[in-house]
């Protein structure tokens, strides 16, 4: 019984704080059209959100994220469309946050209107 219970801890733990397979450049660049949606889950895992685009079509989206400090510095934004549990495209959209805060005017020392 005591065996039992050890074992189960220890699966519960390793299952518990496994990190979950991510999204990067490289894995994106690796997936080739054609492949199927369980091997695409099984590699990277659950996408971050999942669009309909018609009946028989879903885009998959994947986000990687680049953090300076608490700051957001970039993020990719990778899709792959799936149709009939295939890969049929992918398209990455990169984003980088402007580099300036917007609470300010186009020139907050002009003073004539």
């Amino acid at each position: 019984m005591r065996l039992w219970l050890i074992v189960f801890c220890l699966v519960t733990s390793v299952t518990l704080f496994a990190r979950p397979a991510i999204m990067t450049r490289s894995t994106f660049e690796n997936i080739e059209v054609g492949t199927s949606l369980a091997d695409l889950e099984g590699c990277i895992g659950k996408p971050a959100s999942v669009c309909r685009v018609d009946d028989e079509t879903e885009e998959f989206k994947y986000i990687e994220r680049f953090n300076v400090g608490a700051e957001l510095n970039t993020e990719n934004q990778y899709f792959l469309t799936v149709r009939n549990g295939q890969v049929i495209a992918k398209r990455v959209v990169y984003f980088v946050p402007p580099s300036y805060d917007l609470i300010y005017k186009e020139d907050p020392n002009n003073l004539v209107n």
